[in-house]
């Protein structure tokens, strides 16, 4: 490995800080539109048209 970062002319540390700063933007476009499926999903499970509401009234004892 260390010799296919030779033929390139980068050194492996640089390579390694490089690719570790670049990978975090694609994880985190990622992550954000999983979370952002997610949360669509969850809204409409539990969207209720309003005609569509039951009385849902609590009575005690």
């Amino acid at each position: 490995m260390a010799s296919y970062f030779a033929l390139c002319g980068v050194e492996f540390v640089a390579a390694y800080i490089l690719a570790a700063w670049l990978s975090w933007v694609p994880n985190l476009i990622f992550a954000e539109w999983l979370v952002s499926q997610i949360r669509s999903q969850d809204e409409k499970q539990t969207a209720v048209p309003m005609g569509e509401r039951k009385n849902t009234t609590v009575t005690t004892l």
